[in-house]
């Protein structure tokens, strides 16, 4: 009895996964394939993480999961954590429209921050609204950051020759709520200093520029180190890497102010174009002159 049992529940279960399977019902009871469903298939923010006091900008990737019917109207709708707002202009709500069965969307929202975040992650409450149904998620995005500072833009010339000056500039912005105190910059090649330079006492939310001047004793590669050095309110030393580059440095010796070595072999092949010519003219007036006296000889 007991096998005739098992064999008949063992078949009501196949009919059972078969029926689902059929109507392509999912395990939340949602037909994937005939109702529209909008699904977050991912997000991003730059950086990967949210820093205190810097904009970002929050990026969602949607999908309608079903191959047969669009989704209509549909809107986002987000609900931001404390410390953080749209930016001016801007709110946390967007309509998207209509999407396409199986058609995945993108949609972008700005936001500035508050300084005095001091959470390592923040939730976002998103909610994706359409006629058809509704779809909630909360998204946990890390926040913070390594350093008290972000740097902007740090930018190194492409070409450099032996034994000139050059130099890195680099854009930074002191975030969070310390002020930064006797700030100096510095780059190395290999462990030597081959230059240095002052930034001072930076302010809490200050934007500043730094140029750091230096040379390289010869040609060659080099692998290039640049750190910020700072003193906290607390009164801690701190030296940071920023970041770390290749350079390839010309011979002076092959190297004009207005070109590479293959400009000096340019200008040094029209250099004896030019004498080629010079010659053959002046060889050339010689072989008249000497024609005219031998003729006016003959005359006489």
């Amino acid at each position: 009895m007991s096998r005739i049992i098992k064999a008949t529940m063992g078949m009501m279960m196949t009919l059972a996964l078969f029926l689902c399977s059929g109507l392509n019902v999912s395990a939340t009871g949602i037909d994937m394939v005939s109702n529209p469903y909008i699904i977050l298939e991912s997000y991003s923010v730059d950086e990967e993480r949210i820093v205190p006091g810097e904009k970002f900008t929050l990026t969602l990737n949607l999908k309608n999961t079903s191959t047969v019917t669009a989704a209509t109207n549909v809107l986002i709708d987000i609900e931001n954590p404390y410390g953080v707002a749209p930016v001016y202009g801007t709110v946390s709500q967007k309509y998207v429209g209509d999407i396409a069965p199986s058609q995945s969307v993108q949609v972008s929202f700005e936001y500035d921050t508050w300084e005095t975040i001091t959470s390592n992650a923040l939730e976002f409450s998103v909610s994706i609204l359409a006629d058809q149904r509704t779809n909630h998620i909360m998204l946990r995005i890390p926040a913070g950051a390594d350093n008290p500072f972000n740097v902007l833009e740090l930018t190194v010339p492409e070409r450099v020759v032996a034994t000139e000056m050059t130099s890195f500039s680099l854009s930074y912005r002191v975030i969070g709520k310390d002020s930064l105190n006797n700030v100096s910059f510095q780059v190395e090649s290999s462990g030597e200093i081959l230059g240095s330079s002052v930034g001072g006492n930076i302010t809490a939310g200050a934007t500043k520029n730094q140029n750091v001047s230096f040379s390289f004793p010869g040609a060659g590669e080099y692998v290039l180190d640049f750190y910020m050095k700072y003193q906290m309110e607390d009164g801690s030393q701190q030296s940071v890497l920023l970041d770390s580059k290749v350079i390839n440095v010309e011979p002076k010796n092959l190297a004009t102010e207005d070109g590479n070595y293959s400009d000096v072999l340019q200008e040094q092949e029209s250099d004896n174009t030019q004498i080629m010519i010079l010659v053959l003219g002046g060889g050339l007036i010689l072989a008249i002159f000497i024609m005219v006296a031998v003729i006016m000889k003959k005359k006489r």
